[in-house]
């Protein structure tokens, strides 16, 4: 099974292939980000509970989450496209 090491922890995790065995973390993460565009878009009832209703414990979640794709999915493409690796930092960080 791949490993994913992710640039905001020391741990790597181990990513369980659930959809007809695609192993890569930008699959799942993309699909989540179609869901919540979905969500966002085509029930907004169910999302303005998540957003300020009684739904609203899991809006940290929901916004954890793409904060972590937006910072990934970029780089993980250009070097799936590139065949290169590639290292990003924001000015200031500490990486």
């Amino acid at each position: 099974m791949p490993i994913h090491r992710s640039p905001f922890e020391q741990r790597s995790t181990v990513i369980i292939p659930i959809i007809s065995g695609i192993v890569e973390y930008r699959v799942p993460a993309l699909i989540t980000l179609y869901a919540f565009s979905i969500m966002v878009r085509y029930m907004p009832s169910i999302w303005r509970r998540v957003e300020g209703g009684d739904w609203d414990q899991y809006l940290v979640l929901v916004r954890t989450a793409v904060t972590v794709f937006e910072r990934l999915l970029p780089e993980q493409f250009l070097e799936a496209i590139t065949n290169e690796g590639v290292h990003v930092s924001q000015p200031g960080s500490l990486s």
